[in-house]
C-alpha cells in the first residue's frame, strides 16, 4: 500500500484484525494469525491504532 488516506488504512487494518477474530472463532488459528500480523504491520506503517474502530463504522459488530 502506498499513497493511501489514513482513514483508508485504519479501515484496511480494523477489517484484517476483525477477520482474525472470526477465523480464531471457527478454529482457523494459523490464518488467524496471519491476519493479525498483517493488521500489525498495516497499523504500524500508517500509524494507525488498531484499539480505534473507524468513525465510519460506529459500534465494533458482534456476531457471536
Amino acid at each position: 500500500l502506498s499513497g493511501v488516506d489514513p482513514r483508508v488504512a485504519g479501515y484496511i487494518a480494523y477489517s484484517l484484525q476483525l477477520e482474525a477474530d472470526y477465523l480464531r472463532q471457527a478454529g482457523n488459528d494459523s490464518l488467524a494469525a496471519l491476519r493479525d500480523d498483517q493488521a500489525r504491520a498495516v497499523a504500524e506503517t500508517f500509524m494507525c491504532d488498531l484499539d480505534e474502530i473507524p468513525l465510519e463504522l460506529g459500534e465494533k459488530a458482534d456476531f457471536e
